[in-house]
């Protein structure tokens, strides 16, 4: 299905992926995969990061001009690039964070910071101006202000060092959802 998502990773104090996802981007979907993937490649991840660098325009349009659309499927398809990046095959990846402002398409997103040791989920669909101290903050600026939605939203977060199986994931992230639906969406 077509719920698009965003997975960021933050490591030294610096945004190194941030990959947007097309498909699949609920919790059950992009959510698990992630998990999944955080629970078996946690640290091959952190090292591959070291060599991960965000593309320039000029790469970016080579590759959507080329005939490479294994590439531009890794390049879409959210955590699914993990994979590729810890064995070295992608090295550069499309910078999508500002995807995160747009809260009514990115309807989820999924951040690994390495220095807050914490795996975060984010809503969309948020109607609420967010405050100065949260995340996503700096890019109310980039908005679309035709539309009453803010950045993504805060929703719950989970240690690195301690992350929960598949069910209780599903579980918190429902009960944070039910427990936040009216604020998420009411206009302030």
């Amino acid at each position: 299905m077509g719920t698009r998502s965003l997975v960021i990773a933050i490591k030294n104090k610096e945004v190194k992926l941030a990959q947007y996802g097309q498909f699949d981007g609920y919790p059950e979907g992009q959510g698990v995969g992630l998990l999944e993937t955080l629970q078996s490649k946690l640290n091959e991840f952190s090292v591959a990061l070291e060599n991960l660098h965000f593309l320039t325009k000029e790469e970016v349009n080579a590759l959507y001009r080329s005939s490479k659309t294994n590439d531009l499927n890794a390049l879409e398809g959210g955590y699914k690039v993990i994979p590729y990046i810890i064995d070295g095959t992608v090295t550069g990846v499309v910078d999508s964070y500002q995807f995160a402002a747009q809260s009514l398409w990115c309807e989820w997103c999924y951040v690994i910071d390495y220095d807050a040791n914490t795996f975060e989920v984010y809503k969309g669909f948020n109607k609420r101006k967010l405050a100065p101290n949260e995340r996503f903050y700096d890019l109310e600026e980039y908005r679309d202000t035709s539309t009453p939605f803010h950045p993504v939203k805060f929703l719950c977060k989970f240690e690195l060092s301690n992350l929960p199986g598949e069910q209780e994931f599903i579980e918190v992230c429902k009960e944070a959802y039910n427990s936040t639906k009216n604020n998420i969406n009411k206009e302030v």
